[in-house]
């Protein structure tokens, strides 16, 4: 079962998978929950992986014509394609490197679902519990 999303971010997963295949990563927020069959609206798709894998990561959506920007540097940037427009930004990718136990565990196991055309690795479903309920976040 594919859940409607905006065709934009389902473009971006297929292409950030594409992307990263070889690479250790897992998928989180909003793209998670619905990979697990809930409904929710998002305009990202969150990605998570290891320190060890921030030069990897980086260079495969540049590669894949993302421009990266740091947001937090060295832990966490966002992305978008490179011919964006500026309604499109809202449309984006953000990148976690991840020192958090629990998050760094979801890298590690995670569960491959195919979603919008895409082969991803994405949360457990109570990791994405634990991580809202460790940062207060009610969605």
């Amino acid at each position: 079962m594919n859940p409607p999303v905006d065709p934009r971010v389902a473009a971006l997963l297929r292409r950030v998978a594409k992307a990263l295949e070889g690479i250790r990563y897992v998928v989180g927020g909003g793209v998670a929950v619905v990979a697990h069959g809930y409904l929710r609206h998002t305009s990202d798709v969150d990605v998570f992986a290891l320190e060890s894998a921030r030069p990897k990561v980086l260079a495969a959506l540049r590669a894949a014509g993302l421009h990266i920007v740091p947001i937090m540097d060295p832990s966490m940037y966002a992305a978008w394609p490179s011919d964006a427009t500026a309604d499109d930004i809202e449309v984006h990718v953000d990148i976690l490197f991840t020192p958090i136990d629990i998050e760094m565990w979801a890298v590690r196991h995670p569960v491959r679902v195919v979603l919008w055309g895409a082969d991803v690795p994405v949360m457990r479903p109570v990791v994405l519990a634990a991580i809202k309920f460790l940062t207060g976040e009610e969605r």
